[in-house]
């Protein structure tokens, strides 16, 4: 612990309810006494009460941060650099990824997830972008201290389901890849590929494919600039004109 590290009362804080309190951190703050904090965001505020709740019994842990929708997530995680960031992947309102963002901008915080369910490309998709932690809301949400806990110890916050579900999934995730005719010899993109492709030809925005594949938006335009590039294609509407040639 740095010589300016402090103690904080985690009851203390947590009852003020200041969204904006910045904790300092301490690596291993569980075993030496200090706090683990804990942003949360999601809009169903019965959830977060029960899991704000939770957490007041647990002397190590404080929320120090409240989000009601993904941007407010971003933000706020920068301003306060917390140790675990628990976001609601049902919420709405937003078009952008916080689980990415968060990432990119704070490599050292920990990402749980919650979910009221998942399809088994959502949750490969979520463990692909780095998360620590997959919860469900329907589990006794006083077990939730415990996973975040775990989680700042270097564990995984998954159910046992989620895990053979996951072990699954990545057996059977490689990339799978299809020929599209053209002028010239036949070119391979990746199937994922294809479907935006596909999606994009049913006249669906780049945020609507996103929402339909469980991607960033960001992860679409790379998507999309990549099939363009390995067909040969001018720009994106050549290339649809190259998949429609091929299934004609």
């Amino acid at each position: 612990m740095s010589a300016g590290s402090r103690s904080v009362d985690s009851r203390d804080v947590a009852q003020r309810g200041d969204a904006s309190t910045s904790v300092p951190h301490h690596p291993g703050a569980q075993a030496l006494g200090a706090v683990i904090t804990v942003l949360v965001a999601t809009n169903d505020s019965t959830l977060r009460i029960a899991i704000e709740a939770a957490c007041l019994k647990h002397e190590g842990l404080v929320i120090s941060g409240r989000a009601k929708n993904a941007a407010e997530a971003v933000q706020l995680a920068a301003r306060t650099q917390p140790d675990i960031c628990l976001l609601d992947v049902d919420m709405h309102g937003s078009e952008i990824d916080p689980t990415w963002e968060i990432r990119a901008r704070l490599p050292r915080t920990k990402i749980v997830l919650m979910s009221l369910h998942s399809t088994d490309e959502q949750l490969l998709a979520a463990v692909k972008t780095g998360i620590d932690g997959f919860l469900f809301k329907d589990m006794n949400l006083e077990r939730v201290p415990n996973a975040l806990i775990d989680v700042f110890n270097g564990k995984a916050a998954l159910p046992r389901t989620v895990t053979a579900r996951l072990l699954t999934g990545f057996r059977t995730s490689g990339p799978n890849w299809r020929s599209v005719a053209g002028e010239g010899p036949k070119k391979r993109i990746t199937s994922r590929e294809w479907e935006v492709l596909d999606l994009l030809g049913q006249e669906l925005s780049t945020y609507e494919i996103a929402e339909r594949l469980v991607l960033s938006a960001g992860a679409v335009r790379c998507h999309i600039s990549s099939a363009v590039r390995k067909l040969g294609a001018v720009d994106r509407q050549d290339a649809l004109r190259l998949l429609r040639q091929d299934a004609a």
